[in-house]
């Protein structure tokens, strides 16, 4: 994937870095000062940071997710003004809808409290994109 993402960038003239992040990475404070520094610095560089759940560490029990949620969790570390999905699904959902055939479309979100509010989950990181 990163030599996929390194072609596409070089193109227009950008590097970019590899970070591969754990739920431990999120989880605890003092490692996760030191991966909003190191994102920080790379965005600093010009650099453009292509993050992925690091798999080969990660076990079931203790995995992020999906690349979904693990976009949102960087978004929110760097605190970006925009977060970007590129996907193949057509709409986001109040609740798993692999799992929950009653499952709503959620077709326009107007803030993040009232996407909460729709959301079967008090968690925000339960949407999902189906």
């Amino acid at each position: 994937m990163i030599l996929m993402w390194s072609k596409v960038f070089a193109q227009r003239g950008i590097t970019v870095a590899q970070v591969l992040l754990t739920h431990d990475d999120i989880s605890s404070p003092e490692r996760y000062k030191n991966a909003v520094r190191t994102l920080n610095e790379l965005l600093s560089l010009g650099v453009m940071p292509i993050v992925n759940e690091n798999d080969t560490v990660s076990t079931k029990e203790i995995q992020i997710g999906d690349n979904d949620t693990l976009g949102a969790i960087t978004a929110a570390m760097i605190r970006a003004s925009y977060l970007f999905l590129l996907t193949d699904v057509d709409s986001l959902y109040e609740s798993n809808p692999k799992y929950d055939v009653n499952a709503s479309r959620i077709h326009f979100v107007t803030s993040i409290s009232s996407l909460k509010k729709r959301s079967k989950y008090r968690s925000i990181r339960y949407l999902y994109a189906y």
